[in-house]
C-alpha cells in the first residue's frame, strides 16, 4: 500500500516537471525573437562599434591603435564644443518639454468636453516628419520681416531677429522646435499618469477647502514623480542623440557659427565626409557613456518611491 503511494507521488512529481518544463520552453520561444532581435540589432553593433574604436579605418588604412582615437578626441576641440553644444540644447530641451508638457496635459485632464480633441491637435505634431517641421519653422522663423514671427514683431516696432541665423539665437529656435514636435507624445504620457492618481486625495483636499491650483500643486505634482522621472531619463537621451534638425537647419557644420553641431552631427561628418570610420566609432561609445551616467545620475538623485 505504501508502495503504491509513493509511486503515485513520484509519478505525480514527474508530471508536474514535465509541464513546468513544456511551459518554460513555450516562454522562451515566445521570447526567442525579441531576445535574437536584441542580440543581432543591438549587442552586436554595440561591441562592433567598442571594437571599431581602436582602429584607424579609412580608405587604404585599417591599423590596430588602441585607445589613441580616444586620446585624440579628448584633445579635439570639435568634440568638445560639440558635446557643449548638446548639453546646452539639451538643458533648453528639457526647460521647455517637462513643464510644458505636464502643465498642458493637466490643462486637458481638468476639461470636461473636448479631451480628445486636444489629445489628437497636440499629437499631429508627432507624427510629421523632422523635414516638413523644419521647413515649415524656417518659414515662420524666416530672417527678414517675411517670416511671420517676425511679421509680428514688426508690428510692436521690434527689428527682426535672426533666429536660425544668429547664433545667440539658433540654439533656442531649434529647441523650441523639438519641444513643439514632441509635445504631443510627451503630454500623453503625463495625461496617463494624471488619470491614474487616486480621486480620493482629491475629495479629500475638497473637504479641507484647497482651491484647484493648491490640488495641483500639492496633489497633482507629487503623485506625477514616477512620469516626470521617466520624461527626465527619456528627454535627456533624446537630446544628446539630437542630428535631425540640427542637420536640416544648420547643415554638417551645424551653422551659424557651429552652434548647432552635435555631438552626433559631428560624428556623422567624421564618419560619412571624412570617412573615418574608427575614429567616429570613439565618438559614437564616448556618447554612450555620457548617456549612460546622465541616466545613472537621473535615476539616483530623483528616487521613484515617493517615500524619499
Amino acid at each position: 500500500m505504501n508502495n503504491d503511494v509513493a509511486e503515485k507521488a513520484v509519478t505525480g512529481v514527474k508530471k508536474r516537471n514535465t509541464q513546468a518544463i513544456k511551459e518554460n520552453i513555450t516562454g522562451y520561444l515566445f521570447m526567442a525573437p525579441l531576445v535574437l532581435g536584441l542580440v543581432i540589432f543591438v549587442m552586436y553593433p554595440l561591441l562592433e562599434c567598442f571594437w571599431l574604436s581602436m582602429f584607424a579605418i579609412q580608405p587604404g588604412l585599417n591599423k590596430f591603435v588602441g585607445l589613441n582615437n580616444f586620446k585624440y578626441a579628448f584633445n579635439d576641440p570639435l568634440v568638445i564644443t560639440s558635446v557643449m553644444n548638446t548639453f546646452q540644447m539639451a538643458i533648453l530641451n528639457l526647460l521647455l518639454t517637462i513643464p510644458g508638457a505636464f502643465i498642458i496635459a493637466s490643462l486637458i485632464n481638468s476639461c470636461r468636453r473636448g479631451k480628445n480633441f486636444f489629445k489628437v491637435s497636440y499629437y499631429l505634431p508627432n507624427v510629421t516628419s523632422i523635414i516638413a517641421i523644419s521647413l515649415l519653422f524656417k518659414y515662420i522663423f524666416y530672417t527678414s520681416e517675411q517670416g511671420i514671427a517676425n511679421y509680428l514683431l514688426s508690428l510692436f516696432g521690434i527689428s527682426p531677429v535672426g533666429w536660425f541665423s544668429d547664433p545667440r539665437w539658433a540654439q533656442f529656435t531649434v529647441s523650441f522646435m523639438s519641444f513643439w514636435q514632441s509635445l504631443g507624445s510627451n503630454m500623453l504620457i503625463c495625461l496617463a499618469g494624471l488619470q491614474s492618481i487616486n480621486r480620493t486625495y482629491y475629495e479629500a483636499a475638497e473637504v479641507d477647502g484647497a482651491t484647484g491650483l493648491k490640488k495641483w500643486w500639492y496633489i497633482t505634482v507629487p503623485s506625477s514623480k514616477p512620469i516626470l522621472v521617466y520624461l527626465l531619463v527619456m528627454v535627456t537621451m533624446s537630446a544628446m542623440k539630437r542630428f535631425g534638425d540640427v542637420w536640416m537647419i544648420g547643415g554638417q557644420y551645424g551653422s551659424p557659427a557651429g552652434v548647432l553641431r552635435t555631438i552626433v552631427l559631428y560624428m556623422y561628418t567624421v564618419n560619412f565626409e571624412n570617412y573615418n570610420v574608427g575614429y567616429a566609432s570613439a565618438i559614437a561609445v564616448i556618447l554612450f557613456l555620457i548617456i549612460l551616467i546622465l541616466t545613472i545620475i537621473n535615476t539616483k538623485l530623483v528616487r521613484f518611491d515617493s517615500d524619499n
